[in-house]
């Protein structure tokens, strides 16, 4: 919210200052008081947003909505170690590319089917799992609930080509710690990942 506020301060006031500016040279009017106007407004604006960040503050465990979080990049404590079990090729191949370049991440490791998951989760102990919904030898949705029985401490996020509010509401009843949308822009699927550790819940849809 106070990333919002703070977008809506910067844009608005050269908005009003159009539109208000506008009328008062329609009307013959001076603008030296609209300009002291609007800017101990934006002023007061700034000093409760300010106030606000300070009282609020966003942690971890609080819920993250990706779409929200322009300009404000998440940063995890340790690199991360993601299992992207999926098997559309083309999309893990490109995620797995932007993991490499980003120090976010540690490593981006593909698997095409929930079997190849339980193997590698049997050896290895990442700090995401990202299930697709639909893989070639079970349900994502109950894969996850699987998952989150056997390893309570690794958070799930589900991937998934089609969405709708049952699908989200089925996804957090699994245990699931995030929904994203595959189409989505590539640096904020990551970012979603990045959110998916830190906890809460977190929604990213095209």
């Amino acid at each position: 919210m106070t990333t919002l506020l703070h977008e809506l301060r910067n844009r608005l006031m050269p908005m009003q200052l159009r539109v208000d500016a506008g009328r008062h040279l329609a009307a013959g009017t001076a603008l030296e008081p609209l300009m002291v106007s609007l800017q101990a407004s934006m002023q007061d604006l700034a000093q409760w947003v300010d106030a606000k960040q300070r009282v609020n503050p966003v942690g971890e465990g609080a819920e993250q909505r990706t779409g929200m979080q322009k300009g404000h990049i998440l940063m995890p404590v340790t690199p991360l170690h993601v299992l992207l079990v999926d098997d559309n090729d083309m999309l893990a191949s490109a995620l797995c590319d932007f993991a490499s370049g980003d120090p976010r991440f540690a490593s981006m490791r593909q698997v095409r089917c929930a079997a190849d998951a339980w193997e590698y989760l049997s050896s290895y102990a990442p700090d995401v799992v990202v299930l697709d919904v639909h893989l070639p030898d079970a349900d994502g949705i109950a894969l996850c609930v699987a998952l989150r029985e056997r390893y309570p401490t690794v958070p799930v996020a589900i991937l998934s080509g089609t969405f709708d509010a049952i699908l989200v509401d089925e996804s957090r009843v699994a245990g699931a710690a995030g929904f994203i949308a595959k189409g989505s822009d590539p640096h904020a699927t990551l970012e979603a990942f990045v959110a998916v550790s830190r906890g809460g819940w977190t929604t990213l849809l095209p």
